[in-house]
């Protein structure tokens, strides 16, 4: 082998230990450029779930601060309606007292009259918009009877209402065996046929007892 052919060998093989250093260096480099890929997808997917995660948390805000406001205007309508129906409460408590306690002297020398002809004691008469009530009790052999007898405006029924929920099962028992069931109940009647709704209560209690 000439000189010449050795020197070309040397170079050549100098040149591939060059070139494979670069091809290692290069291969390296693809790998850092790899795991440098792989790194800012893992950011960016970080950031896109804080992004979104913010987004939610800033739309849940937002709904949620609509809702504490819908729910502020709610109470503030329902405090609003609170205050009228006590106002209106009040009021009308007010003048159920005030036609509670007054009567007229011929409104009262009536109803006296009443008590000692038929036996039947008015407890109490009130008034609202609507009507007239008086609350009547009747004693006999068979127990008491507390009942309402309402008086509508423009109306000639009259309405009858027999207090039976506060009474003992006992007490119940006794009117039962003497009263027949429809005066036990609520119902309406011509005021023209008072005098035989009392006479028939009178009669029912005041039977002798077996």
């Amino acid at each position: 082998m000439t000189e010449s052919e050795k020197k070309y060998t040397k170079m050549i093989k100098q040149v591939e230990a060059f070139l494979t250093a670069a091809d290692n260096k290069v291969e390296l480099q693809k790998q850092h450029i790899s795991a440098l890929n792989n790194q800012l997808e893992s950011l960016s997917s970080v950031n896109n779930d804080l992004h979104t995660k913010q987004t939610e948390a800033a739309l849940k805000e937002e709904q949620w601060k609509s809702k504490e406001k819908e729910l502020e205007e709610k109470v503030f309508m329902l405090k609003n309606q609170l205050i009228q129906s006590e106002s209106t409460a009040t009021l009308l408590q007010k003048q159920r007292r005030a036609s509670s306690t007054y009567l007229g002297s011929s409104q009262r020398e009536t109803i006296k009259l009443i008590e000692r002809l038929s036996g039947f004691k008015v407890v109490d008469v009130s008034s609202d918009m609507e009507g007239t009530y008086y609350v009547c009790s009747f004693s006999g052999n068979y127990g008491e009877l507390d009942f309402i007898i309402g008086e509508y405006q423009d109306e000639e029924e009259l309405e009858y209402i027999p207090n039976t929920e506060d009474l003992s099962s006992e007490k119940l028992l006794e009117l039962q065996k003497s009263m027949p069931g429809y005066l036990l109940e609520p119902f309406t009647f011509d005021s023209k046929s008072s005098n035989l709704l009392f006479w028939r209560i009178c009669d029912s209690l005041n039977k002798p007892r077996e």
